[in-house]
């Protein structure tokens, strides 16, 4: 073998290696987390939920506290759900609901433990009009969806993905389909 095709099939290697590396790691995208939800909740015969960027600050936040303090958790020093929600502009609150997970890689993975949990599946097909969704990295990923309704989102109402537009993250499609199976 010459020194060039060792040369190539070493590179080849270290490319295959770093590449795999990418794949494994955590993956997150606020979109295509909107777009399992609503594939889920129109499953089930339930309304599409909003986008909400109040939302996706209070759940980011959250993730970033769990990751933080390397602990999967629903309390928090800032106070109750509704009491984080509100400093990212959520006002009126009037029902919410929140997901936490830690550990999966990627979004389908997330979705996929969350929708055989009954408690989560609840949350998910909640009566609930606006979703947002966050994920930071500590020991491992950590995961917190937010489900809200609210009357304003600092003063301005939350827009519907559409899964256009320049302003907007392209939504992926769903590679799989997630199970619809609750474990007790």
């Amino acid at each position: 073998m010459s020194s060039k095709s060792l040369f190539l099939a070493v590179l080849s290697v270290l490319l295959l290696i770093q590449s795999s590396v990418f794949v494994l790691g955590a993956t997150f995208n606020a979109e295509y987390q909107l777009q399992l939800v609503n594939n889920v909740r129109a499953k089930n015969g339930r309304p599409p939920l909003m986008l909400s960027p109040c939302l996706l600050k209070s759940a980011q936040s959250h993730a970033v506290y769990q990751a933080s303090t390397n602990t999967m958790t629903h309390n928090s020093p800032h106070g109750g759900l509704s009491a984080r929600m509100s400093p990212y502009g959520a006002q009126g609150i009037s029902g919410s609901a929140e997901n936490v997970a830690y550990g999966q890689k990627s979004d389908d993975d997330v979705m996929k433990s969350w929708e055989r949990s009954s408690g989560h599946l609840k949350n998910i097909l909640g009566d609930y009009k606006y979703f947002g969704p966050g994920k930071a990295e500590g020991s491992r990923p950590y995961w917190t969806q937010h489900f809200a309704n609210y009357q304003s989102c600092n003063g301005a109402s939350a827009a519907p993905s559409n899964g256009g537009g320049n302003d907007q993250p392209r939504i992926r499609t769903p590679t799989k389909k997630a199970s619809s199976t609750c474990d007790n």
